[in-house]
This record gives structure tokens, sequence and C-alpha cells, in this order.
């Protein structure tokens, strides 16, 4: 039944014949309900599914996807997951509904503007999963001492999450976040997202940055390394994806920094998989320039690349390399 608000000419709430009304940013709306004349088309049920998928995929994930999409939430009188949902939807990924499953790697747990940070390579030690924010965020000032960076770890199998709120000053920028025991040789996916605590940013968040995924046989070893818009990640070999086994490890990126003048650039692959690689911030795809040989840098620059094989793309490698201001600080980073 529909409630209007303010009389038999005004908006009303709810559905009236073959109208629906609702509340969109404040006003009342009536539009026409959709008809079909067959609810149950194969592209109706995938299309279901799908939403399901993901919609459940929220809400294991609540407490993460609270925070990151609040303040667009409230700005947008809407709900957190229901921006989730939106922002996600096409992650869930198939063309049948019994082979339709995330894309783990992809998902974004937060929405705003605030710029993102670059993060060291993750690992998963005991019942721990510790992260580093690269120094030049910290001095650069892209995070500042009232920032506060959520480090997220998702266990898809057990539909369990956990997230915390980590200060960007403690332990010399190491993040830590502690693993329930059950949570043991299964699939643990970690995350990543910096919100803003000063009084100019309070609320705003930054995109989300995939920090990888760990094993299948036990919790341990590095992560991933991976990179999603808005950020960038370290490097390392990739653990699988949601959608299988066959696995391609991301590329191992070398060179010196910082440097005075100039720096090389060399990308080194397994299995004999391609390279492409980027040097303007974007993410790379087979799309971009293909590695062939080593190349010289003669500016601050983050260099990201990902290696193909037989169409499977591997987790992106991101490096920064940063020009001094001055000579005599030139030797090579450990790898």
């Amino acid at each position: 039944m529909a409630k209007s608000n303010w009389g038999i000419t005004s908006g009303f709430i709810g559905k009236l014949g073959n109208v629906v009304g609702f509340n969109w940013k404040g006003r009342n709306v009536q539009r026409a309900l959709t008809q079909t004349s067959n609810p149950n088309t194969k592209a109706q049920v995938l299309a279901r599914t799908r939403f399901a998928l993901i919609t459940r995929t929220g809400g294991e994930l609540y407490e993460a996807v609270y925070e990151g999409y609040r303040r667009e939430a409230n700005n947008l009188r809407t709900t957190q997951n229901g921006l989730f949902v939106k922002a996600n939807i096409d992650f869930v990924i198939g063309d049948e509904v019994a082979n339709l499953v995330v894309d783990y790697t992809k998902l974004q747990l937060s929405s705003g503007k605030l710029r993102g940070v670059d993060f060291g390579q993750a690992s998963i030690s005991g019942n721990v999963l510790s992260v580093s924010i690269v120094d030049n965020n910290l001095y650069g000032h892209r995070v500042s001492a009232s920032d506060r960076v959520y480090l997220v770890a998702y266990c898809p199998e057990l539909g369990d999450a956990r997230c915390q709120s980590v200060g960007t000053r403690v332990s010399e920028a190491v993040l830590t976040l502690s693993l329930p025991a059950k949570w043991g040789n299964k699939r643990v996916y970690a995350y990543a997202f910096v919100m803003g605590a000063a009084s100019f940013n309070e609320g705003l968040a930054s995109k989300t940055e995939y920090l990888g995924a760990f094993g299948e046989d036990g919790n341990g070893g590095s992560s991933t390394g991976s990179n999603t818009p808005g950020g960038n990640s370290g490097s390392g070999n990739n653990g699988g994806s949601s959608a299988g086994s066959d696995t391609v490890a991301a590329p191992t990126i070398s060179g010196t920094t910082p440097f005075a003048e100039t720096t090389q650039v060399s990308i080194s692959a397994t299995d004999d998989a391609r390279v492409y690689y980027t040097t303007d911030g974007s993410t790379p795809t087979s799309a971009s320039t293909l590695y062939t040989q080593p190349f010289t840098l003669s500016a601050t620059t983050t260099v990201k690349a990902i290696a193909v094989k037989d169409s499977i793309s591997s987790s992106v490698s991101t490096k920064l390399f940063t020009k001094s201001s001055g000579s005599g600080n030139e030797g090579p980073e450990g790898e």
C-alpha cells in the first residue's frame, strides 16, 4: 500500500498500481514499474545472482564497507552497502549461474577523493598480517599524523573479515592486523585504505589498495603485491586468483633508488611470461608498453608492471624510483 505524505495530490511512498513512489535526494519521485513478459530469462537470473553474490560479500565485509563508504553514503542519502554493490558488481565474473565468482583482487571497500598512499610488500607471519607505509608518504606529506589506515583481511571461504584502524606513525609505519587462528590453511585477501581525520578531510577516504592473497594451504609468506587505481603496493608473487588455481607470478622490478641523475630499470618475470609496464601511474594491462629491454629514468617515477601468459595476468608489481635532491645518495635498494 502506498503512503501519501501531504495529501492526495502530493508525492507518495510505495506501490500504487503500476506506479512506484520513493524519496530521492529529499524529493518525492514517482515512476512506472518496469514491465516484463518473462521475468525468468537467463540474463535476469544471471543478473540477480550477481547482485546476490556481491551483496553477500559486502555484508561479510560490513565493518570495512561501513567506514569506507560512510561519507559518500551520507552525502547521497543512501546506504554504504548499496554503494559497495554498485561499485563492485562488475567484479562478479562468469557467464553461467553455476560458475559465477567474485574477483576479490579488484574489490573496492571505500570511496573518496583522498589521495592514496604507497604500501610496501605485505606478509602474514603466524596469525599477523603486516604491511609498511613507504617512507616517502610519511615525509612527503601524502599522509598526516592524524590520518588513519584501515587494514582489512577477508577469508571468503569462512565468510569472515577483520578490519582495524591503524595510525600512520606506529612502529616505524609498519601496520599490523591480528587474524583468527581458524583462518589457518584458508585463502586470505588483504586490503587497505586511508581515512582522513584532520579538520579539513575528516571522514574522506581513499580508494582501496589490494595488498595480496595468501595461500590455500597455510597462512604465511609474502603478499602478491598489487595495485588498484588510486594507490600503489609492493611487488611479489601471486598467490592465486578467486577464479581458479592457474596463476602467473608477478614480475620483479629492479633499479637504484634513490638516485642522483639517472637510474636504469629492469623487469624480470618467470615462466616465459610477457611483461607490460607503465610509468605514468596508471595500472598496466596487455595494451600497455611491452617490456623488451632495460630503460632509463631521470626523474622521480612510479613503475608498474604485470606478467601475462596464456591470457592470464599476474597481480601488479609497483616500485617508486626517487630522484634525490643532491649527489652522493645513490645506492642500490635492497630487493
